[in-house]
């Protein structure tokens, strides 16, 4: 089995499309077409389904394409290890959204620089719709950006040039001294805060916030805005304001270091009825080259 037949599979399954993956690699359709019922015959299996609209990968076929990405990865550490000084080095650009360059991108670009120092990436800082906008026009090779999702609805709404990798979704909390009036819930509903003072973090995404809270739910906020995590920190101690947070899918409420020696203050989760979901993710355009490096990289954001 060739790697190039590899590379030509992958594209296909990629693109969803004989005719476009043969076209990536200047080749007819025809020739491409032969190289894959020639892996078909090689591997004893059919790997796409013929639909009236294109093609569709099979289960076997899905199992292959899996095993070609990871050999691709693979295959290309190896010839890291042997050819140490031939390799240029390489740079990515990518945007993230603030409150994930405070979080994630600081243990992941530690994890990036030992294990592939040959690498450098520069990060730049916008909202959601920016990173998309970078990502859809070329400048960006990645956007790390957060989706606010309820009931079927997902905002920013994705465009089709995009594909989105979840990372891990958050739940939302609120931070609130133990004498608030909010504090004797067992859950707060989202309709309850608006009657309070609620921490708005400047470093966060402000757009977002203002989709969740004011044109989601509706609600008329009496915000305080707050330049860093000490200041909403007292002011949540001083019972002036509640703080918003999330608790990650695996791991404890991002602000918890601030709070967790604190008699005083206690997290409250949102109530059932009204409870969202923000997943963290990040996005690649669909018709980008596949860049198996790149991916590579993108793993250590799990």
């Amino acid at each position: 089995m060739r790697l190039e037949a590899m590379q030509l599979y992958v594209s296909m399954v990629d693109l969803k499309s004989i005719t476009k993956a043969g076209r990536k690699y200047s080749m007819p359709q025809q020739s491409a077409s032969s190289i894959l019922s020639s892996l078909e015959s090689e591997l004893g299996a059919k790997l796409f389904k013929r639909e009236r609209r294109g093609i569709d990968v099979t289960q076997e076929g899905m199992i292959f394409y899996e095993y070609c990405v990871n050999f691709m990865r693979d295959y290309i550490q190896l010839q890291r290890k042997f050819h140490p000084h031939d390799r240029k080095r390489k740079n990515y650009r990518v945007v993230t959204q603030n409150n994930i360059a405070q979080t994630i991108v600081p243990r992941w670009l530690s994890n990036i620089l030992k294990q592939f120092p040959e690498i450098d990436i520069d990060i730049t800082v916008g909202c959601a719709e920016e990173a998309i906008s970078e990502v859809i026009s070329g400048n960006s090779n990645v956007g790390l950006i957060l989706l606010f999702e309820k009931d079927g609805y997902v905002y920013p709404s994705l465009p089709e040039e995009v594909e989105f990798h979840q990372i891990f979704y958050s739940n939302p909390f609120f931070w609130m001294n133990k004498k608030h009036p909010l504090a004797n819930n067992k859950s707060i509903s989202v309709k309850s805060i608006e009657s309070y003072s609620v921490l708005q973090d400047q470093r966060s995404d402000l757009s977002l916030f203002e989709q969740i809270f004011q044109e989601y739910f509706g609600l008329n906020l009496n915000l305080i805005k707050a330049g860093n995590a000490q200041i909403m920190a007292q002011l949540v101690k001083e019972n002036i304001a509640i703080c918003p947070d999330l608790k990650p899918q695996y791991g404890q409420l991002a602000l918890h270091e601030l709070f967790e020696n604190d008699e005083n203050v206690v997290a409250k989760p949102i109530s059932k009825k009204d409870t969202y979901k923000q997943v963290t993710g990040y996005i690649i355009r669909k018709e980008a080259i596949r860049d198996y490096e790149l991916e590579k990289i993108l793993d250590y954001l799990n």
